[in-house]
């Protein structure tokens, strides 16, 4: 990612991005969980991507973007992310009852 962080950081305008993402220790992690609460963590593998992304611009405009458009923050969950990650490693340190 570091080329795509260097152009918008000059200020070029990107028109197409496409992008994956791997973690093999992530998705290990994953293998290693029950079944029942994993559907896809078993057929996992851990050296292929678990996410693409495409981005491509569609229209570029100079006009303002109404505030209508954005979801009021305010009514959006706060916290640190970690807070949010916290309970998520928890379970999955969980060993199951054998």
């Amino acid at each position: 990612m570091p080329p795509l962080m260097e152009e918008m950081q000059k200020g070029t305008t990107v028109l197409r991005v496409h992008m994956t993402c791997s973690c093999p220790p992530w998705l290990r992690c994953l293998q290693r969980m029950p079944a029942g609460g994993n559907p896809s963590g078993a057929s996992s593998d851990p050296n292929e991507p678990f996410m693409q992304m495409n981005q491509e611009v569609a229209e570029l405009s100079a006009a303002p973007v109404p505030d209508s458009v954005f979801p009021d923050s305010r009514r959006l969950p706060g916290g640190a992310a970690s807070d949010l990650i916290k309970p998520c490693s928890r379970k999955a340190r969980r060993r199951p009852k054998q």
